[in-house]
């Protein structure tokens, strides 16, 4: 089965879309050439044509787009946990917050799936544009674009741990790693993060400080700000283990040395085991 995130078609995601034509059960939904229908329930009594609002397009049990107010757990290409249903022979249902379950199929499992169980999972479309499930995160995911700018916010969604970092998705579209060894964050959880550029495996480097004068200075008073709660020593010195640095701070080594030089460091208290004593001003 080939899945694939499709940005053009407006299923599995909310959008604006126009009350177009009443008819008998409900409304017919107008957005460019696409059409769906919205049940009279979900449309509300006061619908009327031209009118717009945000809906969420889904396909009903027969296979019709349907339109709802309410979004499903998981948007197109969006990670997340989701519960297991049921398992059958086509695979495992899981919960999305539809009436329609969707199908994680056995060849997108990763594992055999439990009833009840939570799986990571990310939303696709299949051949047929049926929205999908898919265990095999990482392979879908592409590498981020060449022009992509440095320092642009982004959010990355942890996927797997290992000794030099953590690898993830960027923007839920794209290959990201986070090169901090020791680095340790819940996986499927985004965090709010900044693009670095492109590695040697055509992975978007990425970094949680904030790399633009401002997230520096912002960083200096963080730094500042745990001194202060350690009696005026930071218990963190230039040769602190990286892993140290990051349950601290949730930066790397490089990126703490680097906010270190920025700041006054008195000479009597450089050689303090502790760390390194700070002075404001």
């Amino acid at each position: 089965m080939k899945l694939r995130y499709d940005a053009d078609l407006p299923l599995a995601r909310t959008l604006e879309w126009t009350f177009r034509k009443r008819v008998k059960g409900g409304w017919y939904l107008a957005r460019g050439d696409f059409e769906v229908f919205m049940t009279e329930k979900e449309a509300g009594t006061e619908a009327a044509s031209g009118q717009t609002l945000d809906a969420f397009v889904y396909r009903d049990s027969e296979g019709r787009l349907t339109a709802r107010r309410r979004p499903a757990v998981l948007s197109m290409g969006e990670i997340g946990h989701l519960t297991v249903v049921e398992v059958g022979p086509l695979g495992a249902f899981l919960d999305w917050g539809l009436p329609k379950h969707l199908l994680l199929p056995k060849s997108e499992c990763l594992h055999p799936p439990r009833p009840r169980s939570r799986v990571l999972v990310r939303l696709l479309l299949d051949e047929e544009n049926r929205p999908t499930a898919t265990q095999r995160i990482w392979e879908s995911l592409e590498p981020p674009p060449e022009d992509l700018s440095r320092g642009r916010p982004v959010f990355f969604c942890p996927l797997k741990t290992g000794r030099y970092g953590i690898q993830g998705a960027l923007d839920a579209r794209w290959r990201g790693f986070l090169h901090v060894p020791g680095a340790d964050l819940p996986t499927g959880k985004s965090v709010a993060a900044y693009f670095l550029g492109r590695d040697h495996q055509a992975r978007g480097r990425i970094t949680l400080l904030d790399p633009s004068p401002e997230g520096r200075r912002a960083a200096r008073d963080q730094l500042l700000e745990l001194a202060e709660k350690h009696g005026g020593v930071l218990p963190l010195n230039k040769d602190s283990p990286a892993e140290l640095i990051w349950r601290h701070l949730r930066w790397s080594k490089n990126e703490f040395k680097a906010v270190l030089e920025s700041l006054p460091i008195p000479n009597d208290r450089e050689s303090d085991p502790s760390g390194i004593g700070i002075r404001k001003g």
